[in-house]
């Protein structure tokens, strides 16, 4: 069925699986939401895709690659998207941004220790985005840290 409408050029398959009316127009957020719903078992949009639509991405680093964590039996290839397959599989609880699954903004900020740029610091990332694009995060690690006995000053 997807074949006709593809090859009339109607439809745009963006992944296996998934595909776009090919007028619609394309996006950040649509590579994402195609990347994660190309891929089974509770795929979740990460590290610095993540970061970007949870609003604190910093715009001088441009725009992010396509990055999604998946489960066991997920993809290990998929055109464009770099992804990424986890040791450890806790704490992966996805959250809605823009109606699309993704890592919520503490295992984000984790995640992204994974990723150090030039002259661009997860520390920093942190401290001058997270803060003033979330406010709340620094309360929310501050209680986590405090529950799990650590001192949050």
């Amino acid at each position: 069925m997807w074949g006709r409408w593809a090859r009339s050029g109607e439809l745009e398959v963006l992944h296996p699986g998934v595909a776009a009316l090919a007028s619609s127009p394309r996006s950040l957020e649509s590579s994402i939401r195609a990347a994660v719903l190309a891929c089974p078992n509770g795929a979740t949009a990460s590290l610095r895709s993540a970061a970007y639509l949870h609003g604190c991405w910093p715009a001088e680093l441009g725009q992010p690659p396509v990055e999604v964590t998946v489960g066991r039996g997920g993809p290990r290839i998929l055109e464009g998207v770099i992804v990424h397959r986890p040791r450890d599989h806790q704490a992966i609880v996805p959250v809605r941004r823009f109606g699309i699954a993704t890592t919520d903004p503490i295992r984000t900020l984790g995640d992204l220790g994974q990723v150090v740029y030039s002259g661009w610091t997860v520390d920093r990332f942190t401290w001058t985005h997270a803060t003033t694009q979330m406010p709340w995060l620094l309360e929310t690690i501050r209680s986590r840290l405090i529950e799990r006995g650590w001192s949050a000053t």
